[in-house]
């Protein structure tokens, strides 16, 4: 195992199971850095081997490792690096979205046909970055956390996307989840930095062919009466290594949903009241293959459900950030 000290500097060595610079790595790798790192090896390779070998394999060996610490400097961390730890015996992997700015809303030329489920663009700037959860929640890990699992379609199913969840139920996920965890607070994520993580720097409606990124009517083959979504991760992922941001199950926001904004914006956290809550992404029965109903699958799509709601089409997949950070 790999334990990075909390403050490392302003070069920032993620804990564990995120990444190295290759900058670090490049500058004399681990042997330099033995006065302010210990490394405590379990398997086949020691020390001095690492410290030896490429940087690339190096770079490949940490990430394999598994977390223990909070990351040291997120100002260092790359778009897209992976941090993974272990809660309740669950691996609950994450990539790091960074801090920026990006136009909100569908790109033009879009066919307005649903109305205000498609958002007029505006410029978002989100001062802090986040780590999204890699995929959907899974039903063992909702299992884990909350003891039971409410997914309508459930029967050997532990690697599908937890669904059948109410708003309520899936911050108290995010409550137990940040109980459990010493170093991070856990939340769902604002409509705002949702979009952003789905577009990761993506300015088009999709970061792909439909049928390559998601799990939808068209490619599961599946009807009503019988599971439409399948397990996570195994779509195309985007630029920042997230899987399932469009079909499977659509994914409950924290805001209140209200009227799309026509000014830029900093950090926006939604109304303070209303009826729904933001729901993104599309679902598994999207793009019926008779119906031009792929308008649900895209970055700038919005829809909103009562926070009492649960759907067999709508899950969640969450953020954190360091506790210290709220």
């Amino acid at each position: 195992h790999l334990y990075v000290p909390i403050d490392f500097g302003a070069t920032g060595i993620p804990a564990g199971k995120c990444f190295v610079t290759p900058s670090v790595i490049a500058s004399g790798g681990i042997q330099q850095l033995d006065s302010t790192i210990s490394v405590l090896q379990e398997g086949n390779k020691e020390a001095s081997e690492v410290a030896t070998t490429s940087p690339r394999v190096v770079f490949e060996f940490i990430e394999s490792l598994p977390m223990r610490t909070a990351v040291a400097n997120e100002d260092s961390v790359i778009a897209g690096a992976r941090s993974a730890d272990s809660i309740k015996d669950m691996e609950f992997a994450f990539r790091w979205c960074p801090p920026g700015e990006f136009l909100m809303g569908s790109a033009p030329g879009t066919e307005f046909k649903y109305g205000d489920r498609f958002e007029k663009q505006h410029r978002v700037k989100l001062a802090r970055g986040f780590w999204m959860q890699e995929t959907e929640v899974t039903q063992a890990q909702y299992a884990a956390i909350m003891g039971l699992n409410p997914s309508s379609w459930s029967f050997k199913m532990e690697s599908h996307p937890a669904e059948n969840v109410k708003w309520h139920d899936a911050t108290e996920f995010c409550r137990k989840l940040t109980s459990l965890d010493p170093n991070y607070v856990y939340r769902l994520p604002t409509e705002a930095e949702w979009e952003y993580a789905c577009r990761a720097g993506d300015p088009t409606n999709r970061y792909g062919d439909i049928l390559d990124i998601a799990w939808v009517f068209t490619n599961t083959d599946e009807g009503e009466g019988s599971s439409g979504h399948r397990p996570v991760g195994t779509k195309q992922s985007n630029n920042w290594g997230l899987h399932d941001m469009f079909g499977n199950v659509a994914e409950w926001c924290s805001d209140w949903r209200g009227p799309t904004s026509t000014t830029d914006q900093i950090d926006p956290q939604g109304p303070s009241t209303g009826e729904s809550r933001c729901v993104r992404g599309g679902d598994c029965f999207n793009c019926f293959p008779f119906l031009r109903s792929d308008g649900e699958c895209m970055a700038g799509t919005r829809s909103g459900f009562g926070p009492d709601d649960a759907s067999r089409l709508i899950g969640l997949r969450v953020v954190r950030t360091q506790k210290n950070l709220g």
